[in-house]
């Protein structure tokens, strides 16, 4: 019976001049623009299954994680009485063959029961990165306590599936150094595998400031793929926290925000500030130390906002590429059965 292990090959640094063995990582020794398409989707494999430097080469990566609450928290769902649909698609670092593309697509609102007030939601992501496709779906619940209406205690859980495919028909390895074309280490057909994943959060949340802290991947699910590979799926935990600051009487409102993610190995922190004008448009600047910078815009029109994200990176993956871009629809559907009064969020802002 053969020993189910994960899969492994090897990583491409960036730097051209390295050459490393340890923990099973090589190098190249020269590259150009043309070539770093082919050299990130091996990057891209390998990350996927070595210990990591970077959150998003496992967790879909997403700008705008205001309106995205909910994929990063299951307490963030509920906030409003209305059903509130979103829809985002992220499409990182155009240019580079193989590079991460994201879509999310989320539904959830508010249930009140009796005296209780209850968030309910479902939401999906998918993620296409070189030769994997991860799909997510995860349906949440959200427990709320209330003081004067305004100021909410919320306590979400999140329980759903991870599916990963690995397609190894496309692989292309090129011959030479560490690896082979046929390295036996490697699939050489398309694999899958899935399994639960749980998620959890808790989240204060009032008209004038909101914090946050969630798990996802609380099991650690592992994902096994044709009985001989497999992935565990760390642990990730995130936090958020944003203040509104809206003088009487001016049209202008100024919302800074910072968000951090880690893996308890790498971390991601985002910081926003977002400039709105008569609650209607919105600019923003975004910056994401040590790997990008980004500009925000967006506009509600009626219950429909709009929103779009470019990022650029400012590390070395900044040569060959175009940045990431963003674009999020998010639309606020009146649910009649709710009693009038019950609930005093009627945008479809989250701050």
């Amino acid at each position: 019976m053969k020993e189910m292990r994960p899969l492994r090959i090897c990583a491409i640094r960036l730097a051209p001049d390295e050459h490393q063995s340890k923990g099973g990582v090589c190098a190249t020794e020269r590259w150009g623009h043309k070539s770093l398409g082919r050299l990130f989707l091996c990057l891209l494999i390998v990350t996927c299954w070595l210990p990591m430097r970077s959150l998003a080469q496992v967790d879909p990566l997403f700008s705008d994680y205001r309106r995205l609450q909910s994929y990063y928290n299951p307490a963030a769902i509920g906030l409003q009485r209305d059903l509130l649909l979103t829809a985002a698609y992220h499409q990182q670092w155009i240019g580079i063959e193989g590079a991460p593309a994201n879509l999310f697509v989320s539904a959830h609102t508010e249930q009140q029961w009796g005296k209780s007030y209850h968030g309910v939601g479902l939401v999906v992501v998918a993620q296409r990165a070189g030769l994997f496709t991860r799909t997510e779906a995860q349906a949440e619940y959200a427990f709320q306590l209330r003081w004067k209406g305004d100021k909410i205690l919320s306590i979400g859980t999140g329980l759903g599936m991870i599916n990963l495919l690995y397609d190894g028909t496309k692989a292309h390895i090129p011959d030479g150094g560490a690896m082979t074309p046929n390295d036996p280490s490697l699939p050489q057909t398309p694999v899958s595998g899935r399994n639960f994943d749980l998620s959890a959060g808790i989240l204060w949340h009032t008209p004038r400031y909101f914090i946050g802290v969630s798990g996802r991947h609380l099991t650690v699910p592992r994902i096994t793929l044709d009985r001989l590979y497999y992935q565990k799926v760390p642990i990730h935990i995130n936090a958020v926290c944003g203040y509104n600051i809206t003088p009487p009487g001016a049209l202008l409102s100024w919302h800074p925000s910072l968000f951090a993610s880690t893996n308890l190995t790498s971390w991601r922190v985002d910081v926003n500030l977002d400039v709105r004008l008569a609650q209607r448009w919105e600019a923003g600047l975004m910056y994401r130390p040590l790997q990008a910078a980004g500009l925000r815009l967006g506009a509600l029109f009626g219950k429909c906002h709009v929103g779009y994200l470019f990022e650029m990176p400012t590390s070395q993956l900044a040569r060959g590429n175009w940045g990431s871009h963003e674009l999020v629809i998010t639309y606020a559907l009146p649910m009649s059965s709710h009693k009038k009064g019950t609930n005093s969020y009627k945008s479809i802002r989250l701050l």
